[in-house]
């Protein structure tokens, strides 16, 4: 059996994880890694592939505005960091977007 290659898809969906979007030691978005990857997915959503990425990294980015140290978080720590980070991710994948002429949407 032959493995189907990327361009014979409609919908691709991506998982990007944050491991691959923040970096720790800095506490802050690779924003060179980010900038390339929506560059990849400009590309296929130009050749009018439905591109759907589900991302992590908003406690990543959370807990170094808060100052949390590095390890395990309490829930409600967790929480909190979430809940600052999200802003901060969503805004970065709009911006990247944009630039390609390309919506952020957040489910």
């Amino acid at each position: 059996m032959t493995t189907p290659s990327l361009a014979s898809f409609s919908r691709i969906v991506v998982k990007v994880g944050s491991s691959l979007l923040v970096d720790r030691a800095a506490g802050a978005l690779k924003r060179d890694w980010l900038a390339a990857l929506v560059d990849d997915l400009a590309h296929l959503h130009a050749r009018g592939a439905d591109v759907l990425v589900v991302s992590s990294g908003a406690i990543a980015l959370g807990r170094t505005v808060l100052a949390f140290p590095s390890g395990a978080l309490k829930l409600e720590d967790s929480q909190a960091a979430a809940a600052i980070g999200q802003i901060e991710l969503a805004r970065d994948w709009a911006e990247e977007l944009s630039a390609h002429a390309m919506t952020a949407g957040q489910v």
